[in-house]
């Protein structure tokens, strides 16, 4: 008797910003259903709280992107404004946002229409709460670009402000002069302002309150928007967001099965699966396609000693889920040195594998260490022989045309494990750096420890939304 699956019980509701008493604004990129797509293009966004529309002001709206797998905004500077009408406080606000800075040119992130508040990244790459350069208060802390961000900022008459940066707080912060700047001014936009300034950056969400939220309170939002976008490895020590569960606890899944000798029909087992929050095994080295790389792709990974790749002859995507790609025969990805690799992971959509083709070449470190197409069959150097190959969560056999095999216009998840090794590492070709992989290419990772079997899947399902795949 074939077995049979379910789900069963009463899921467990997640925390909702909007449960906070003075909520004014939600806006979620995440939420789909919430904006007008027509070809990656959106043109309207709805606010969660009281319904109201965006409007394009300038361009054609933002385009579709991600942030850590989640769909995402992307507002290119000067070119997609939009505005929203928010009735709000003119004594008392708090802020959240969670956005991904792409360049420090001194622009507005999030400006009102004319003489009220706006936050901005200055020249300095810090972060300010101003009325038009006249009252301001700034975050001390330098922010990182082509970095996701979760930032807080609660406002407390004129002389109080908090700012919290991916959960940890410089201080309260006194405007410059002693002026209140939170005007009557209920129209927000969002990109920049009509008179040219602007700033480029991925946008997941904003939320407002009129009010001035508790410290409780602002670590829920927090906890929740960290946990929503992979974001809980930034929070600091002690934060409730690394122990409290603040996301929707799915329904159970049940599965009947025949007992041997059917002595009694089923048995039932539950599996609970809760798509990891973040990363599981965070990686040495993260090379992103999130923003557009410029010659070079820094490394957002968790170990700082290992620098940047270097980007040949690639055009970029913003579009969701935003990568690079390359034409067979041009281009590279060099990663550097690295001590002690043990595990490798690639996201690519193989478009031309015609040989030859290189997935990787490791010869700096690895005498046989080559991986490429040919006619007739794929070379794997004699170094990746005894390697284990994950396609998509399986253990796969390295066996016949498995470079030509991912060649389906399907995003694929390559891992590869073998003994500790140290080498530079020559990624979609040929160490010559010709012979490339006709591909797009949306992430490579670096660890230096060995996946399981079960962290590799937690690495494909927390890049499943971004990537069309279903979790497993």
């Amino acid at each position: 008797m074939p077995f049979v699956t379910g789900n069963a019980g009463t899921p467990t509701p997640g925390f909702s910003p909007a449960s906070v008493s003075g909520c004014a604004l939600w806006l979620d990129a995440a939420d789909s259903s919430t904006y007008t797509n027509t070809g990656g293009i959106i043109s309207s966004w709805k606010d969660k709280v009281v319904g109201t529309t965006t409007t394009a002001q300038l361009g054609s709206g933002p385009t579709l992107s991600s942030i850590n797998g989640l769909s995402a905004l992307y507002f290119n500077a000067g070119s997609n404004i939009m505005a929203i009408n928010v009735t709000q406080s003119t004594t008392n606000r708090t802020f959240f946002m969670v956005f991904n800075t792409a360049s420090n040119t001194g622009a507005y992130i999030w400006p009102s229409s004319s003489s009220g508040w706006e936050i901005q990244a200055n020249t300095s790459n810090t972060l300010v709460l101003s009325d038009q350069n006249v009252a301001y208060v700034q975050y001390s802390g330098i922010i990182p670009l082509a970095s996701p961000l979760l930032i807080s900022i609660t406002y407390a008459g004129n002389t109080n402000t908090q700012f919290n940066v991916n959960g940890t707080g410089p201080g309260t912060y006194a405007n410059q002069n002693g002026r209140s700047f939170l005007s009557t001014d209920n129209t927000h936009y969002i990109g920049g302002n009509l008179s040219g300034y602007a700033s480029s950056f991925y946008l997941g969400e904003i939320i407002e309150y009129n009010s001035s939220l508790t410290v409780a309170q602002v670590q829920q939002v927090e906890g929740y928007l960290a946990q929503k976008w992979g974001l809980t490895a930034s929070l600091p020590s002690g934060h409730p967001g690394l122990t409290t569960n603040y996301m929707a606890t799915p329904l159970p899944v049940f599965r009947l099965t025949p007992l041997p000798g059917n002595r009694r029909p089923f048995y039932i087992t539950t599996n609970p699966f809760v798509p990891p929050l973040t990363l599981s095994v965070l990686p040495d080295a993260r090379y992103s396609f999130l923003t557009a790389p410029s010659g070079t792709i820094t490394n957002t990974g968790s170990s700082g000693s290992i620098g940047t790749a270097t980007i040949s002859s690639a055009t970029y995507t913003s579009t969701a889920p935003s990568y690079i790609t390359f034409v067979r025969g041009t281009g590279y990805i060099l990663a550097p040195s690295i001590t002690g690799i043990r595990t490798l992971i690639l996201i690519l959509r193989v478009t031309n594998a015609s040989a030859p083709a290189y997935l990787l070449d490791a010869r700096t470190g690895l005498g046989g260490g080559w991986l490429y197409s040919s006619t007739g069959t794929d070379h794997i150097g004699t170094d990746w022989t005894s390697a284990t190959y994950y396609r998509d969560t399986v253990n796969t056999t390295f066996s016949g045309n498995f470079i030509l095999a991912l060649q389906d216009s399907t995003w694929h998840h390559i891992c590869l494990q073998r003994a500790s090794f140290t080498s530079a590492i020559t990624f979609l070709a040929r160490i010559s750096q010709n012979e490339t992989l006709g591909c797009d290419c949306g992430e490579i990772m670096i660890f230096t420890g060995a996946l399981t079997a079960q962290q590799v899947k937690d690495n494909y399902n927390f890049f499943s939304s971004r990537f069309g795949w279903t979790p497993v």
